[in-house]
């Protein structure tokens, strides 16, 4: 028994230097990814759509003085509606020139939002601009819903909601948080309610998040995380997140290009955030205030999220809600080939014709 009593006083013995370590380790300064020349090269070749003719910037402030970045397409008339679109996490709008476009073809009138601490919106800590934090994920919400009551009465409607990943996460936090917004429906793209934690499980995350919170290191990056790096070194070659690599690099050649839109990877803090919002929006209470018509459109091989948590809270928690997995699909949808993304905007007139009938 003496040496597993002397076992156990070794492990103690490293958790405690761990421990230590954790709470003595100074914060790196930030240091931002150089790419070498020869990835340089490739994505000055690359081409980058821009957002349609008449695009337009702006900013908006928050109620706590954040300027949000926003942008719109130039006024129509003869919009059928409007869309907010909502980027997903480390996106800018910069990024969809193409899905703004073909929408606006479609005669829909498109709103751009960059949610707080990415794109062209404020950053939590200048000095260190490619980390997110939230104290609490409410306050996306909470920024999304201040934006929308500010909008002019001109503004086209019916008025839906386009969220990706974390956007539609926030997009569905949004409509729990403030149901009676003048929002008319939800177009959800493989929103983020529960990560890919591998190889840590969802709870050993959590546990992390809360023990960097109690150390006061909540805004250090998750254990294996740090500043933006590019997803691959060869342009050319599809992966797991997307099939189509015209599309699938836009990211990383817009942070190559423009090195103050980079956001790195996820922090304790966003990280526990993150997964904390999942379980609110997916708990049945909430879910029950989501009376509102709803497409959410999920991935067919998605490795970024748990995209059965998902699927299960359209199908079997939200009231008004349409399920489609379009097929050899992943994460990324908007950064899929023209064909899947006529096919998502297919099923965007889809749901604004629910939006109709349920008006009578």
């Amino acid at each position: 028994m003496k040496w597993i009593a002397g076992g156990l006083k070794v492990v103690l013995g490293l958790f405690v230097l761990a421990l230590l370590a954790i709470i003595l380790w100074p914060e790196k300064a930030y240091v931002p990814y150089q790419p070498d020349a020869a990835y340089i090269a490739q994505t000055e070749s690359y081409y980058v759509p821009p957002l349609p003719p008449g695009w337009a910037f702006d900013y908006f402030k928050t109620s706590d003085d954040t300027r949000i970045r926003w942008g719109q397409t130039a006024p129509n008339p003869n919009a059928k509606a409007s869309v907010i679109f909502v980027p997903g996490y480390t996106s800018t709008l910069e990024m969809y020139g193409d899905s703004a476009r073909m929408l606006q073809d479609r005669s829909y009138h498109i709103i751009g939002f960059d949610l707080r601490g990415q794109g062209g919106s404020d950053r939590h800590r200048p000095e260190h601009p490619e980390k997110l934090y939230a104290k609490d994920f409410s306050r996306y919400s909470e920024d999304l819903a201040e934006f929308i009551k500010a909008l002019p009465a001109s503004t086209p409607r019916p008025l839906i909601i386009m969220g990706s990943s974390f956007g539609g996460t926030v997009a569905t936090r949004l409509m729990g948080d403030y149901p009676d917004l003048p929002v008319d429906g939800l177009v959800l793209l493989a929103p983020a309610y529960e990560p890919n934690t591998a190889p840590y499980s969802i709870s050993q995350v959590k546990f992390l998040a809360r023990l960097s919170n109690l150390l006061g290191k909540s805004e250090r990056f998750a254990p294996g995380g740090g500043t933006w790096v590019p997803d691959g070194e060869d342009l050319t070659q599809p992966s797991e997140c997307s099939s189509y690599p015209e599309r699938l690099y836009l990211r990383d050649v817009i942070y190559t290009r423009q090195p103050e839109l980079r956001v790195g990877d996820a922090t304790n803090n966003w990280a526990g955030e993150l997964i904390e919002n999942g379980e609110i929006v997916t708990s049945s209470d909430f879910a029950a205030r989501l009376t509102l018509p709803i497409t959410m459109v999920a991935a067919d091989h998605d490795v970024i999220i748990n995209s059965s948590v998902s699927e299960a809270a359209c199908e079997n928690l939200f009231p008004n809600c349409k399920l489609v997995i379009p097929p050899n699909t992943g994460h990324c949808l908007t950064l899929e080939n023209d064909e899947v993304l006529n096919g998502i905007w297919d099923e965007t007139d889809t749901l604004l014709t629910r939006i109709g009938a349920e008006r009578g």
